[in-house]
C-alpha cells in the first residue's frame, strides 16, 4: 500500500526537526507495510494473540533472556534434520518429563525411521531399548533397591557377559553384600579365583573335566581355608618340609593331593592342623621321590582316600662276611624296596671259591645304608619275622640238599622263637639255625624277606 500524508502538530513548546520526526514515521510505515525496513523498539508488549509471520529471531546474544511463560501447545520440530541440539555440553536442561498417555511412559528415538528408542511402560516400572546391537556405558549401573531386580529373565537371557579390570584383574562376580563370596580371573584370563564358598555343588550335570590349582613348594608351607590349593609338589632338597593341613571343621568335603618331588635326602611330612589327625595319626610321612597322599575332609577330621608308598626295586650290598674253609661268596648283592612304611628285601648269596665244607654266613647289618630298624614294631623277643636282636648280628645256617657239583639253589624263610632263628627249607623241613651249611662251588642261597618296619618311614601316632 500507498505511504499516507502526515500531519505533524507540536504542543507545549516542543522544537524538534521536522525532517527526522518525518523520516522515522516514515520508516514505521513503510516497515509494517511492505518489509523494506528494520524496525528497533526497545520494549513492545502485544496484548492478545500475535503472529509473527517468515523468519523470526529472538535475541541477538547470548546474554538475552528468553522466558516462556505461557505452555507450549504444538510440537517442536528442527528446520533440518539432525543440524541443531537441545542444550549443550556446558547448559543441560535439569528433567525431560515423557508421557503418552495410557499407551507407555514416552519414548525416545535415536534414527530417522524410528526403529531405534529407548521406551517406558505405561506404569512407569519398565523401560524397553529396541533397535541397538550394543549397548555401552561409561558409570555404574546400579539398581534402585538391593535384592529387588534381576538381569535377565528364565525367559529372555543374555548370550555372554564380558568383565574386565583394566589390567588389574579379569573382573570380578560378586555374590553377597560383603563381597567376601566372589569369583574373580587374574589378568591374564587364565586362573579362576574362588573365595569366600564353604562348598561347591555340581548337580543335574555330567563333570567332563575339572582342573585342579595345584602349586609348587620348596619350602614349609601351611594350606589356608581361602588359598584354593588341592595340589601340592614339594621339593625338599636335603631338608626336611611339612606341608600342614587346613582346619577340618572349615573344609568339609575338600581333597587335599600332596606329592614329594625330588630324590634328595629330605623328607616331606603332611601334618594335621591342631588335634584333627589323618586316619587316627597326627601326620603322614613321605620320604622318597615321587611319594604322594590324597586325603579328604569330613569336617572333623582327614582320611586317606589314596597313597603311592611303594617303590621300584634298588640295589645295595648288605654289610657282611662268609665264614668258612674257602673264600667270601662272589656274589653278595640285595634289592629292596619300600611298601608303605616297611621294606622288603631280596638277598643272594653265591659261593665261587674251591673245596666244601661248612660254611656260616653273618651280617652286621642287613638293612641299605641310611635306614634303621623301627624297633617300636617288633623287639626280639616276639614271634614275627627278623627280631632287632637277629637284624644286628647273628648267624644264619641252611642244608645242601644235593650233593652234587652242580648249582643249588634254596629258598625259604626264617622266623624268630624266642631267641632262635629257625630256617623253613624249600621242602618244608624246619632246620635249626646252629646247624651249618655246606656249599660247593656256584652253588646260592637267595630268599627274601618281607615287611621289614623302618623307623624312618613310619607315620608320626
Amino acid at each position: 500500500m500507498a505511504a499516507p500524508s502526515v500531519t505533524y502538530t507540536f504542543t507545549n513548546g516542543t522544537t524538534a526537526d521536522a525532517t527526522e520526526v518525518n523520516q522515522n514515521f516514515t520508516d514505521v510505515i513503510n516497515g509494517v507495510s511492505d518489509g523494506t525496513k528494520d524496525i528497533t523498539v526497545n520494549l513492545f508488549t502485544a496484548n492478545g494473540a500475535a503472529t509473527f509471520n517468515g523468519a523470526v529471531t529472538l535475541g541477538n546474544a547470548t546474554g538475552d533472556d528468553i522466558t516462556v511463560t505461557g505452555y507450549v501447545a504444538s510440537s517442536i520440530i528442527p528446520k533440518t534434520n539432525a543440524a541443531s541440539d537441545l542444550g549443550s555440553s556446558s547448559l543441560n536442561w535439569q528433567a525431560l518429563y515423557l508421557d503418552n498417555d495410557a499407551t507407555d511412559g514416552g519414548t525416545i528415538y535415536f534414527d530417522a525411521d524410528g526403529t531405534t528408542f529407548i521406551r517406558c511402560n505405561a506404569a512407569g516400572t519398565d523401560i524397553l531399548v529396541d533397535g541397538v546391537s550394543s549397548f555401552s556405558t561409561d558409570c555404574d549401573i546400579l539398581p534402585n533397591a538391593d535384592a529387588s531386580y534381576d538381569l535377565g529373565s528364565t525367559s529372555a537371557g543374555f548370550v555372554a557377559l564380558y568383565l574386565d579390570n583394566g589390567g588389574t584383574d579379569g573382573g570380578t562376580l560378586y555374590f553377597d553384600g560383603s563381597n567376601s563370596s566372589y569369583l574373580q580371573s587374574d589378568s591374564s584370563g587364565a586362573d579362576l579365583d574362588v573365595q569366600g564358598f564353604t562348598g561347591l555343588d555340581l548337580k543335574s550335570a555330567a563333570i567332563k573335566r575339572m582342573s585342579l590349582y595345584d602349586e609348587a613348594k620348596s619350602a614349609n608351607y601351611t594350606i589356608t581355608d581361602t588359598d584354593g590349593v588341592s595340589v601340592i609338589h614339594m621339593t625338599t632338597s636335603t631338608t626336611d618340609r611339612t606341608i600342614t593341613l587346613p582346619t577340618a571343621s572349615d573344609n568339609a568335603g575338600r581333597v587335599i593331593s600332596v606329592r614329594k618331588v625330588d630324590s634328595a635326602s629330605g623328607t616331606l611330612t603332611l601334618s594335621e592342623e591342631g588335634t584333627d589327625q589323618i586316619d587316627g595319626k597326627s601326620s603322614i610321612v613321605l620320604p622318597l621321590q615321587n611319594d604322594s597322599a590324597i586325603v579328604q575332609c569330613d569336617g572333623s577330621t582327614w582320611h586317606t582316600l589314596a597313597r603311592r608308598d611303594v617303590t621300584n626295586w634298588t640295589s645295595f650290598t648288605p654289610a657282611g662276611n662268609m665264614t668258612g674253609p674257602s673264600s667270601a661268596p662272589s656274589v653278595h648283592v640285595a634289592t629292596y624296596r619300600r611298601v608303605g612304611n616297611c621294606m622288603d628285601i631280596v638277598l643272594r648269596i653265591e659261593r665261587a671259591g674251591t673245596g666244601s665244607g661248612n660254611y656260616s654266613y653273618t651280617w652286621a647289618n642287613l638293612l641299605p645304608s641310611g635306614h634303621t630298624f623301627d624297633t617300636s614294631v617288633w623287639t626280639g623277643t616276639q614271634q614275627n619275622p627278623w627280631p632287632a636282636v637277629a637284624m644286628s648280628a647273628g648267624t644264619w645256617c641252611a642244608v645242601d640238599e644235593s650233593a652234587s657239583s652242580g648249582v643249588d639253589e634254596w629258598g625259604g624263610a626264617c622266623i624268630a622263637e624266642s631267641t632262635e632263628v629257625r630256617w623253613i627249607s624249600g621242602s618244608g623241613d624246619i632246620v635249626d639255625a646252629a646247624y651249618p651249611f655246606t656249599w660247593n662251588t656256584n652253588d646260592q642261597f637267595t630268599f627274601m624277606v618281607l615287611g621289614i618296619p623302618i623307623s624312618e618311614w613310619a607315620d608320626a601316632a
